[in-house]
């Protein structure tokens, strides 16, 4: 899943990239923004699917960790 994950954001990187070299070029582009969203999509669901399974989530409790404390009642309440 990792793997799948990672070819998903290179895919989606040269397609951002494709996009602007042909906006650029003055090309019809119009196919790569549904290509950008189609793999942007698809790098979220394997991208939680992955960090599901190994049991690293990100949350947005970093932030609150990290500006208030680990030991608050706040970031207790998090969990």
């Amino acid at each position: 899943m990792g793997h799948l994950a990672s070819a998903i954001l290179v895919l989606l990187s040269v397609g951002i990239v494709l996009g602007v070299v042909l906006r650029w070029v003055q090309l019809d582009n119009s196919w790569t923004y549904d290509f950008d969203l189609f793999t942007l999509v698809w790098a979220a669901f394997a991208g939680a699917a992955y960090t599901s399974l190994r049991g690293r989530h990100v949350t947005a409790g970093i932030a609150i960790e990290n500006i208030i404390g680990r030991g608050t009642l706040l970031a207790v309440l998090r969990f």
